[in-house]
């Protein structure tokens, strides 16, 4: 009793666990498990009702795990969080991006029409040149060239 007292008022450094009761009281463990389970259930609930019962090992080291765990989960929060940062601005660049390309596209057909144009207009001008390098073209019915100003006119 006197080992239960000291080990529920705090007097030692051993755990409040059966195994550290018997060594405090310095019999052997089986002797309150096997023969004076009175002790050992008198014991529990001392502690139960001390407030003070120790957590078994294995929900210390799931408290730890919980504990790792929700330091990666707040870290991969932030990577997340900075990923779709980092998204946005892609998303962002990659927008401006088609808009210049949608502008140049734009002037590049723009150019190519104003090209075929100018294509069009020098063929027909090579036409003309063609036309007045061969000659003045005579009217039907009428003996001479037509003239006006000294130069020959030709009528389609």
């Amino acid at each position: 009793m006197l080992a239960m007292d000291r080990l529920l008022n705090g007097q030692t450094t051993r755990k409040l666990t059966v195994k550290d009761l018997a060594e405090e009281a310095g019999v052997k463990r089986h002797c309150l498990t096997q023969k004076h389970t009175d002790l050992k259930d008198l014991f529990y609930r001392r502690v139960a009702e001390s407030g003070e019962q120790e957590e078994p090992a294995y929900v210390l080291r799931l408290r730890e795990r919980i504990g790792a765990l929700e330091q990666r989960l707040r870290q991969r929060t932030e990577d997340v969080a900075r990923l779709e940062a980092l998204n946005d601005q892609y998303v962002e660049n990659l927008a401006v991006a088609v808009a210049a390309f949608d502008k140049a596209e734009r002037n590049w057909a723009t150019a190519a029409q104003r090209a075929e144009v100018l294509e069009e207009r020098l063929a027909a001008a090579q036409d003309r040149i063609d036309e007045l390098e061969s000659g003045p073209r005579r009217l039907a019915g009428v003996s001479a060239p037509l003239r006006v100003a000294g130069r020959p006119v030709i009528v389609d």
